[in-house]
């Protein structure tokens, strides 16, 4: 019934003002899912810094860095303001992109193809002046990994993308971390310390009247395409979900609105089979 609802909801705001969505959703009790374009590749942007945070903590744990003084805040301005030089820092702190990458498809099995950041080259980490590299087997490709050389791994639902998921892998990812699957408990609540929104920063509860816990990541971009992003898990009196919804060509920026929406028929039917 979700699926349906989401579908026509997708449907009717693509058809009146030409929005797109990718959505997906996971119940964190039954891990009952929920996806429309669940499959698609969407230009991420922000959104990844959630996960690059598990991937320093994943490092962390098995020593194979060191924890610096100014990591935690660099981290905390990253999830919670989305401060783009501290993100460069703590790229330089886990390795790179390359690593990053690496790590998506090995150890989280995500499909390589669809779920990587190939730049992050605007920023220099305030700290040390240091700018990434870019991972350029996604320009220039890598027989080996099965990452062609024609530029199509760029193409995020036709659009150009230098960085990129799919609704259902982010999702799959914060199930993941969730359940335990990826690091300590310790490390989890690091996390959601760096990533609890403010009730003003995020929109997936502005539709609800209950109380809920929202630990997210956005991700936006103000163009003639006109990207709005969020991302993450959702604690309610009823019980934990995920949801992640991607959205490009919106007319309206930052047309918020529809990340509220979805939110709102989301938390309605979870609600409702309790």
């Amino acid at each position: 019934l979700l699926e349906e609802e989401l579908a026509g909801y997708a449907a009717r705001t693509r058809d009146q003002i030409g929005v797109e969505l990718g959505i997906a959703f996971i119940d964190l009790r039954t891990g009952h899912s929920a996806s429309l374009n669940g499959e698609d590749k969407f230009y991420s942007l922000s959104t990844f810094k959630s996960v690059l945070a598990v991937y320093y903590l994943w490092l962390l744990e098995r020593g194979e860095l060191v924890e610096q003084p100014l990591d935690d805040d660099h981290l905390y301005l990253m999830l919670n303001e989305s401060n783009n030089p501290s993100t460069s820092c703590i790229i330089q702190r886990v390795g790179g992109l390359e690593p990053f990458n690496d790590w998506l498809a090995d150890a989280l099995g995500m499909d390589r193809t669809q779920n990587f950041v190939m730049a992050w080259q605007s920023w220099q980490c305030s700290e040390t002046l240091w700018l990434p590299p870019l991972d350029r087997r996604y320009l220039d490709g890598a027989a080996a990994l099965g990452l062609p050389d024609d530029g199509s791994l760029l193409d995020c639902s036709g659009e150009w993308c230098n960085k990129s998921f799919t609704p259902n892998a982010l999702a799959d990812f914060y199930a993941r971390f969730y359940n335990g699957d990826l690091v300590s408990p310790q490390s989890m609540e690091r996390w959601y310390t760096w990533m609890v929104k403010k009730p003003e920063s995020t929109f997936f509860d502005d539709h609800i009247s209950v109380g809920l816990t929202v630990y997210s990541k956005n991700g936006y971009l103000w163009d003639t395409v006109n990207h709005y992003h969020e991302a993450g898990i959702v604690t309610t009196p009823h019980g934990d979900y995920v949801l992640v919804v991607f959205m490009q060509k919106h007319p309206q920026w930052p047309g918020a609105w529809t990340l509220a929406d979805v939110g709102g028929m989301v938390y309605t039917r979870f609600a409702g089979g309790r």
